[in-house]
């Protein structure tokens, strides 16, 4: 049986999008699992690594790399901390909703 939910963010220069992405994730509808974030940030320049660092959550992880290497790239560094039975990709400009999780579970 599937316990946890890991929802992986790779980020870069999303100040303006970031803190609404993170709370609706985290009021996201998980279908009773287990909730982890990882949030990858690819050396943002705008203001949004600095947001990250004050954001004050258990559920989230930030991890922020020295060098952009490009999404697949930052796709990669979440996933080496991805615990979850099921793993969710979420960018950070909300193109997809996190509303729409349990239709994907």
């Amino acid at each position: 049986m599937f316990k946890t939910l890991s929802v992986l963010i790779p980020v870069y220069n999303e100040k303006y999008k970031i803190k609404e992405c993170l709370n609706r994730v985290l009021s996201a509808d998980t279908c009773g699992l287990k909730l982890q974030i990882i949030v990858s940030d690819n050396n943002s320049s705008d203001g949004t690594r600095e947001i990250l660092s004050s954001f004050q959550n258990s559920k989230v992880k930030c991890l922020f790399r020295d060098q952009n290497n490009g999404k697949g790239a930052n796709i990669k560094n979440a996933l080496k901390h991805a615990e979850g039975d099921i793993i969710l990709f979420q960018d950070s400009d909300l193109e997809y909703s996190p509303e729409n999780y349990p239709d994907l579970l």
